[in-house]
């Protein structure tokens, strides 16, 4: 009987892993080009929320473009009379918060 060898690259989990030099350098790109993709997309949604958190710009648009349609409609009220010059200028400062 003979004697079985090991070949030198098996199956195993070492050494010839099926790629060629070409395969695992494409691997080795991509791989890189994915993780880059991946922090750069954490960085920007990040970014995105500590900006909403941090400056509250459009909520802030919204409350005052609000305002503006609510102080327009106050204005008509006191220009048919229906309120005083007192009540138009407490409503207003109820609605800035002031």
């Amino acid at each position: 009987m003979g004697h079985y060898t090991t070949p030198m690259y098996s199956y195993a989990g070492y050494g010839y892993d099926g790629l060629s030099f070409v395969g695992n350098i494409a691997h080795l790109v991509i791989t890189v080009l994915l993780w880059v993709f991946v922090i750069a997309m954490i960085y920007r949604l990040l970014g995105w929320v500590l900006d909403l958190v941090s400056s509250r710009q459009p909520i802030a648009i919204y409350k005052s473009s609000m305002a503006t349609g609510a102080t327009r409609i106050l204005y008509e009220r006191y220009a048919r009379g229906d309120i005083t010059r007192e009540e138009l200028q407490q409503m207003k400062r109820d609605m800035t918060g002031i």
